[in-house]
């Protein structure tokens, strides 16, 4: 039996998880703002993650990736 399909772009949805931790900090994020900004309800986020902890080191990864992705350009 196979996992339940996702219904969200991983990619899109760990940018805005990335842009509120920022904007915000990780402690003053909770759950209601990264489900209103990431427009997932708060079962599905969730079901995908953890917990605030676990989302925030999958967003962290990606957004460090992405940099060294882009600099690596540049050497």
């Amino acid at each position: 039996m196979g996992g339940r399909k996702k219904k969200y772009d991983e990619e899109k949805v760990l940018i805005k998880a990335s842009e509120l931790f920022w904007k915000n900090g990780y402690a003053e994020t909770n759950a209601r703002s990264l489900s209103k900004e990431m427009n997932m309800n708060l079962g599905s986020i969730y079901y995908s993650f953890k917990n605030k902890k676990e989302l925030f080191d999958h967003a962290f990864h990606h957004t460090t990736s992405e940099l060294l992705v882009y600099m690596e350009r540049f050497i």
